[in-house]
């Protein structure tokens, strides 16, 4: 399969799920903090560890924290506006698979996304009625 840098609606759906999530430990308080006061920070980090995987997967794709996208606070709020929490989940879990090459999946933000989009995607189906009816055993 084949990696590909993503786009920047992307990483604005990915920061606008994180804003949404329930912190109880002290590293979901920070991250969805610096979502909501400091998204422009999270975008760069985002963007420099999907880039970070590009470069693990291909050998010639040089890493640089060069020629990344910039955050653009009006784009990011029409993308916000545009998505809900499906298309959101959707663009979580492929960042996180466009980010997941070589030594990216043991970083310690990457390992704090997966938990969240896992959350996220239990959010989402534990408030569906089909599985408010499911039986518990």
């Amino acid at each position: 399969m084949s990696a590909f840098i993503v786009s920047e609606d992307n990483l604005y759906r990915v920061i606008n799920s994180i804003t949404k999530i329930e912190g109880y430990t002290n590293d979901l308080k920070e991250i969805k903090e610096q979502a909501i006061s400091q998204p422009k920070k999270l975008f760069n980090k985002l963007n420099t560890l999907n880039r970070y995987s590009i470069s693990q997967r291909y050998k010639d794709e040089k890493f640089t924290k060069d020629n990344t996208y910039p955050f653009v606070l009006s784009k990011y709020n029409e993308t916000v506006l545009n998505s809900n929490k499906y298309q959101n989940l959707k663009s979580f879990t492929c960042f996180l698979y466009q980010s997941c090459e070589g030594q990216a999946e043991q970083t310690p933000l990457y390992k704090l996304l997966s938990k969240i989009s896992s959350d996220i995607a239990y959010s989402i189906v534990s408030s569906t009625e089909e599985y408010k009816k499911a039986k518990w055993d």
